[in-house]
């Protein structure tokens, strides 16, 4: 038992937390990839997978061209080996027009635990040896930390000039030596014209564009 428990029904407590059930969690995945790197002493990649759900496919923010990028990203990681990261937009329909989104974006999506929040199907079986991350707002806080320890990230999904910039550029700035990628064939924009502002902007930022 740690040495911070005093008594078992404190480390009951403790894991009823979820922030800090989730940051035991961050912790302790750090740790075993910094002892796989060191075990393995080879080149290190992760694909991060952004916000690929229903809403965003043919729900509330749906569009035709989202599904071939998710036939796209299915054909990578099928070819791909690689450690896998989702990321899930969740949003609750009593406070979302409250927050900043909501006020910008007028249209509720990606309700937690609605048929719009999950995992587009084309995907859902990849996510079953994936860290899923939920987030209520573009970015991730916790990816950062989660990714460092490789060597390459790589980033798909959408939108391009929304999450999947807002998330390259939160890795990027904490972890400035990291090679960051993005699969342009593997994401999609608002518009077309969003989507290769996007990756002008991102290129100009030295993340590596494909």
């Amino acid at each position: 038992m740690p040495k911070n428990f005093k008594k078992k029904e404190d480390l009951i407590l403790f894991f009823y937390d979820d922030k800090k059930l989730l940051l035991f969690f961050n912790k302790s995945l750090k740790i075993l990839q910094s002892m796989i790197k060191l075990n393995r002493g080879d080149f290190m990649k992760c694909i991060i997978v952004i916000d690929m759900q229903n809403d965003f496919i043919d729900g509330a923010l749906g569009n035709s061209n989202n599904y071939v990028v998710a036939q796209r990203i299915m054909n990578k990681l099928q070819k791909e080996k690689c450690d896998l990261f989702f990321t899930q937009d969740t949003h609750h329909e009593d406070f979302y027009f409250d927050t900043q989104e909501g006020k910008n974006l007028p249209i509720l999506h990606c309700v937690k635990y609605t048929v719009g929040w999950e995992i587009c199907d084309l995907l859902k079986p990849f996510t079953e040896h994936a860290v899923i991350l939920e987030k209520d707002c573009f970015g991730s806080e916790e990816l950062p930390d989660l990714v460092k320890q490789y060597d390459e990230v790589e980033l798909v999904g959408v939108c391009t000039d929304i999450c999947v910039i807002t998330n390259a550029l939160l890795i990027k700035s904490h972890n400035p030596e990291q090679l960051i990628a993005v699969d342009s064939k593997c994401c999609g924009g608002t518009t077309k014209e969003n989507h290769e502002a996007s990756l002008l902007v991102m290129k100009s930022c030295q993340i590596n564009i494909k």
